[in-house]
């Protein structure tokens, strides 16, 4: 991917069965930021993004500001590639 992380945001490749996997986001500060699942159907690759948003939790809003342009930047571009298969 062109696609580079911010410097406090790691990732974590997980499997989930034999044709999905999900992408786990943590940020140095604020914690788990959320996750994109991929599943490869036979209508194309699924995305779904869903952020960590624990209820009450007050650094809810900086995780969106991370997280939501971030996963859609990722969909965006793992999209592009599949397209171009």
């Amino acid at each position: 991917m062109s696609f580079s992380l911010p410097a406090d945001v790691v990732v974590q490749r997980k499997p989930l069965s034999a044709t999905s996997f999900e992408y786990i986001f943590r940020h140095h500060n604020l914690g788990e930021l959320g996750r994109l699942i991929l599943v490869s159907a036979p209508c194309g690759l699924v995305v779904t993004p869903v952020m960590f948003a624990p209820i009450g939790d007050v650094r809810n809003a900086q995780r969106k500001l991370v997280f939501e342009p971030l996963a859609q930047t990722l969909t965006d571009d793992l999209k592009k590639r599949r397209r171009k298969r």
